[in-house]
């Protein structure tokens, strides 16, 4: 009931947060590339859809909460992949980037293979890892 609750709190930030930057994202692409609504609800929509999305993607990971970041290096860690590691961590993580190859496609205008767009995942995915070190 905890995990619920605070899955609840991290998704009602992320809409909160979401908005605010989506707004000020879009007022800038508007002074400076004069970009126009014309019916554009649903483009609007997904790209907010995908803000939220990043934004509760960096409070799961821990990334967004800068305050407690510190270095681990007293810490030990685990070299080798997939050893000593549990599987339902490792379905939730490839789970966890699902939404961002729906969304990056849809956001970017692009038809892109499902390789590349999984090497995407990949790589954020990585950057993330590493950036969960501190």
């Amino acid at each position: 009931m905890d995990k619920l609750i605070l899955g609840t709190v991290y998704l009602a930030k992320a809409i909160l947060y979401g908005f605010v930057a989506y707004i000020i994202v879009f007022l800038v692409l508007k002074l400076v590339n004069g970009r126009k609504m014309d019916g554009k609800y649903v483009q609007c929509f997904v790209e907010y859809s995908f803000v939220v999305y990043i934004i509760t993607l960096m409070q799961i990971t821990g990334i967004a909460d800068i305050v407690s970041w510190s270095f681990t290096a007293g810490k030990a860690f685990n070299w080798i992949p997939f050893v000593n590691e549990d599987m339902r961590l490792l379905f939730l993580n490839v789970l966890l980037f699902i939404p961002m190859g729906m969304f990056l496609p849809m956001i970017l205008h692009r038809n892109w293979s499902f390789w590349k767009i999984g090497l995407i995942g990949m790589g954020i995915s990585l950057l993330i890892e590493m950036i969960q070190l501190f």
